[in-house]
This record gives structure tokens, sequence and C-alpha cells, in this order.
């Protein structure tokens, strides 16, 4: 059995450190809805609303980790659920 390319764990604080590598990337902040600059906070609240949208079925996110040496290599995020609807808006960041 080979190991796989990726792995996605679920977002928590645990990874915040790779988040603000990640808003920091000018490339990320031209491509993505990060604000730029983003403010000092965004990390946190950005934590606490998909802890709150996972939390009530509106939202979703996921690490994209190295899976030998669980290094960050980015995010997978669903920041729009609309279970009533079966849709879900998908996207995706790697750093």
């Amino acid at each position: 059995m080979s190991t796989p390319p990726i792995r996605l764990v679920p977002l928590t604080p645990a990874h915040a450190d790779g988040l603000r590598e990640l808003i920091n990337d000018p490339e990320v902040l031209r491509f993505t809805r990060v604000p730029d600059p983003p403010p000092a906070d965004f990390v946190e609240s950005w934590l606490q609303r998909y802890e709150a949208g996972r939390a009530d079925g509106t939202r979703e996110a996921f690490t994209i980790e190295e899976p030998v040496d669980g290094r960050f290599l980015g995010i997978a995020v669903a920041p729009s659920i609309r279970r009533d609807e079966r849709t879900a808006e998908l996207g995706y960041v790697i750093h």
C-alpha cells in the first residue's frame, strides 16, 4: 500500500500558525477573498467562523497536510453549505 499524496484534517486552532503563513502570501491575497492587508485577528476570527459553521452544518474546513510528516500544505474549504438546496461552495488554497 502506498502513502496517499495528501491528508485532509479538520481545521482547528492548532493550525493557526500555518494559516498565518498562508494569509501573508501575496498570491493568496491576490487570488482569494482574504482582505489585504489581513486584520490582526483574521486567523482567530476565521477559525471561530468555521468552528461555528461546523457546529451548525453551514461551513467546513480542512488543512491539507503532507501525510508523512504532517507539514501544512494549505486548506480545503466549504465556505457555504446549503443542506436544504443540497449545494456547497468549495475552494482550496495550496501554500
